[in-house]
């Protein structure tokens, strides 16, 4: 009767690999149990087959929970809610008159639903014949008791670990090409963009910053809301770019083979998106650089050592946190750091790794939920951004960018940078004079003077606001109030047209 068990085994794990496309992920020769998955379609059930005397139920009691026990572990890593087991005993007795029996037993969380059937070798063939409906196997080919020998044993091993041996396939080595593709080509992209700036007059230059999308929050404001990406590409100097792109080759591979490439593209961006938002709502200065993003691939690590700390805090868990660490003190001492980006860009690259998991895992519907999470953080950042610029008092960075786009004739550039001030009004003196100036130069003298006076109003020792105020009275023919802000000017400073339009318009009057 043994030798018919042992036969039973290994007939019915022969025709599931052989026949039906299932793998083996679990064997045990010496109890007789093998663990199966079918390769063609995963959500079919999990089958263990194995042989026990079922005439006993509290071994099979104690069975089916140890089975819970397995089932569970292979749900936690197929990152599956529920799964299917089809457990098939080989027993030397049949269970009760019909010499099979088949029902359905659930795990008390209902995570596991468990499905039993016996084939006994005095019913075999009765009960594989019902077997059949569910795996599309028959007993045609199954030989009578006393045929089943060890020798037709061996034949069937032999039969399945040739079929396996001949179907594995040999594996692909892949190029570099194919395992980091988007990690070298987001660092061309990047070296492609420095280049351009270099060209264009260097990537030092706030007018070129300003020209390929750095982060400047009165144009984010102004409608330009693609700076919310853009400064993600762009670097300030070389130093700058060849520090990100040596952290993006290091942390970008590592991310990439292990998450795959569109996942390691989804991760990029996001961290690349919260790290400006971060900046935009916490820093008013001009930024740019891919440090935002290449914080949310530290942020993707820290997501697998916190879902299988097993695997990857012995292999990257000390080194992970040890770099994170040394980034996040330096980005804390060096005040030229925008380290609103980079804690930004660390809490996007997290949260983009639990929407996308780790490849080869099963959809979660819990990953909705972080996406749901992600969007309402981003949007409420956003709107929180917004109000901060509408309350900021620093108007440096502004000015400075409207002098730049002045200088290149960017008119409507810079009217869009100081309509965002003054509207909120942070804007200072010296955007009062900006802005005269780019009404004076459309002649909306009118509009030109009120700004000069509210500039004067705020800094009473400005010599250049009291000429420009001089030379649009003069565009309107108010002579005496031109000759007076003349005066102002040529008393406040030694330039010499100062000097020269005050006489003017002494002599003229």
């Amino acid at each position: 009767m043994k030798i018919s068990v042992e036969y039973l085994f290994w007939y019915t794990t022969s025709h599931l690999v052989i026949d039906e496309g299932y793998r083996i992920i679990h064997f045990n020769e010496e109890e007789l149990e093998v663990w199966l998955e079918n390769q063609k379609n995963k959500q079919n059930p999990i089958i263990r087959i194995s042989q026990r005397d079922v005439t006993w139920k509290v071994l099979v009691e104690r069975d089916f929970e140890q089975m819970v026990n397995v089932m569970n572990q292979f749900r936690k890593e197929l990152n599956r809610p529920k799964l299917q087991l089809t457990n098939i005993y080989l027993s030397e007795k049949p269970l009760g008159e019909s010499g099979a029996y088949n029902y359905q037993k659930e795990s008390k969380d209902k995570a596991i639903l468990v499905n039993n059937y016996v084939i006994a070798t005095d019913t075999q063939k009765e009960d594989i014949d019902k077997l059949s409906d569910v795996f599309v196997f028959g007993s045609k080919e199954l030989l009578p008791i006393e045929a089943q020998t060890q020798m037709e044993i061996e034949k069937l091993k032999m039969n399945m670990v040739t079929h396996m041996s001949v179907n594995v396939k040999a594996p692909v080595k892949k190029t570099w090409k194919d395992q980091f593709l988007w990690t070298y080509v987001l660092i061309a992209m990047n070296a492609l963009v420095f280049l351009a700036m270099t060209l264009m007059g260097g990537s030092t230059n706030t007018y070129v910053l300003a020209l390929f999308g750095a982060k400047i929050n009165e144009l984010i404001v102004a409608g330009e809301w693609w700076r919310f990406i853009t400064p993600a590409f762009i670097h300030i100097g070389m130093t700058h770019l060849l520090m990100n792109m040596v952290s993006l080759f290091i942390l970008g591979t590592m991310v990439e083979k292990i998450f795959g490439g569109w996942r390691f593209l989804i991760i990029y961006f996001v961290s690349g998106l919260t790290g400006v938002i971060a900046s935009f709502v916490y820093s008013d200065s001009l930024s740019a650089g891919a440090s935002g993003a290449i914080f949310g691939l530290f942020g993707a690590l820290l997501y697998l050592i916190i879902k299988k700390p097993q695997i990857y805090w012995k292999t990257l868990g000390v080194n992970v946190l040890l770099l994170l660490g040394i980034n996040l003190v330096y980005g804390f001492v060096v005040s030229s750091v925008d380290q609103y980006a980079h804690i930004g860009g660390l809490i996007g690259g997290l949260l983009a790794a639990y929407i996308v998991a780790i490849k080869g895992q099963y959809f979660d519907w819990k990953r909705w939920g972080y996406t749901l999470i992600t969007l309402v953080i981003i949007g409420f950042f956003i709107m929180l951004g917004f109000r901060n610029v509408n309350q900021s008092t620093n108007p440096d960075t502004g000015n400075s960018v409207v002098v730049n786009y002045m200088e290149h004739g960017k008119t409507a550039e810079a009217k869009k940078v100081i309509g965002v001030m003054q509207k909120n009004n942070y804007n200072d003196n010296v955007s009062d004079f900006f802005a005269g100036n780019l009404l004076l130069k459309e002649n909306q003298t009118t509009a030109a003077i009120a700004n000069y006076q509210a500039a004067i109003e705020k800094e009473p020792q400005f010599p250049e606001a009291y000429y420009n105020l001089a030379l649009a009275y003069q565009a309107e023919g108010q002579l005496k109030q031109a000759t007076s802000a003349a005066k102002k000017a040529s008393e406040q400073s030694n330039v010499a047209s100062y000097k020269d339009l005050y006489d003017k318009l002494r002599t003229a009057k």
